[in-house]
């Protein structure tokens, strides 16, 4: 996703998932008829926040064994990673492992 070529500056305020789909900044893979979905069929969220400068994209629906592989991708260009609503350290394996369950949603924060 483009979402902060698109952006000027970090207001990222009025980033949701229509607005990233009508400005073409999803990849079609993401596009199904009921809105954006990842490779489990959970839902994709995307949310700006005004007061932080921050956008984030949540995966839902996760499976476990997918779970810590996704917590750890690319985590130094995250402002951070959540697993389950809790942070984790990208580079701590042993916490995202504990952090995963058999269903699982990861949020990553960019700036």
């Amino acid at each position: 996703m483009q979402v902060q070529q698109f952006f000027t500056g970090t207001n990222y305020a009025d980033l949701t998932n229509d607005v990233a789909i009508n400005a073409g900044l999803v990849p079609q893979a993401f596009m199904k008829d009921e809105g954006l979905k990842n490779a489990w069929g959970g839902d994709v969220t995307l949310t700006g926040d005004a007061s932080s400068g921050t956008f984030s994209i949540e995966l839902t629906n996760i499976p476990q064994s997918e779970c810590t592989q996704l917590a750890r991708f690319q985590g130094d260009a995250w402002e951070g990673i959540e697993v389950n609503g809790a942070p984790v350290d990208s580079d701590d394996v042993a916490s995202i492992a504990t952090s995963c369950g058999e269903t699982n949603s990861i949020t990553y924060t960019a700036r």
